[in-house]
């Protein structure tokens, strides 16, 4: 049975042999996949207005959201102050199953590949980790990870960096179909989250980054959540909606930087 052995090498530490029970091997990282219909979830949606329904089918997560004859900001998790739309989250954990909280050293990686929505609109998904899950203002979620949005019912998918209270500058280019996004926390400091987005072929669309510059209570359990809201704070939406993707993640736990 393989096991997990570190060496110290001029100051780095170096992961080997963790191919088996104990985990996956560190140089050939697979991705994990999001169901969060599996039952390992948890569901919130605080103002019960955008949701209709949930499905995960071949790794599609697919979410519908109802006719929004009325806009608020409150539907929008990427800049507003508060957020009171849909949202599922589990506990955020390492490869052996240890809880990961705020005092740990850790990279989040997320891959959110676009699928073609039946009904496209202004709606926007985001996979990452946060504080706290079930807070109905961007602060207190404080969320870093990957979004997808469209900004109309005809336009192009945009990728980028979701951030606590905002998202990285993004673009309308065509043909961004995968997002990968990654960012780091140490010291109970979430740090800066970047992104790159592909085309069908894995070459490179566009990419951005941005600080998130915030700094999480010491000893805090964290999550993985997934959102859903609209693009945008005046957003309505004449008729129902969907937006679809393939979401996956994995996290990497790191020993506490040596002195």
């Amino acid at each position: 049975m393989a096991t997990n052995r570190y060496y110290r090498v001029q100051s780095r530490y170096i992961l080997t042999g963790s191919g088996g029970s104990s985990g996956p091997d560190i140089n050939d990282l697979g991705w994990i996949t999001t169901d969060v219909t599996d039952g390992t979830w948890t569901q919130s949606d605080p103002a019960g207005v955008l949701l209709s329904s949930v499905a995960v089918a071949s790794e599609v997560t697919r979410v519908n959201v109802n006719a929004v004859g009325a806009s608020s900001a409150d539907n929008n998790f990427s800049s507003s102050p508060n957020f009171t739309g849909p949202r599922w989250y589990k506990a955020l954990t390492s490869a052996d199953g240890t809880r990961i909280t705020s005092d740990d050293t850790f990279v989040l990686s997320v891959e959110i590949v676009q699928e073609a929505s039946a009904s496209q609109d202004a709606v926007e998904i985001g996979l990452g980790y946060c504080v706290d899950p079930t807070a109905t203002t961007t602060n207190g979620i404080q969320k870093v990870g990957g979004s997808l949005h469209y900004r109309n019912t005809t336009g192009n998918p945009s990728m980028s960096a979701m951030l606590t209270a905002g998202r990285a500058s993004s673009t309308l280019t065509a043909g961004q179909k995968i997002g990968l996004s990654t960012t780091t926390a140490a010291g109970t400091r979430q740090g800066a989250a970047s992104y790159i987005s592909l085309n069908t072929s894995n070459v490179r669309v566009t990419d951005g980054a941005n600080n998130v510059n915030q700094t999480m209570s010491s000893g805090t359990d964290l999550f993985l959540v997934v959102l859903v809201g609209l693009f945008g704070n005046s957003t309505t939406l004449a008729n129902p909606a969907d937006i679809q993707a393939k979401l996956r993640y994995r996290l990497i736990k790191f020993e506490d930087p040596p002195t």
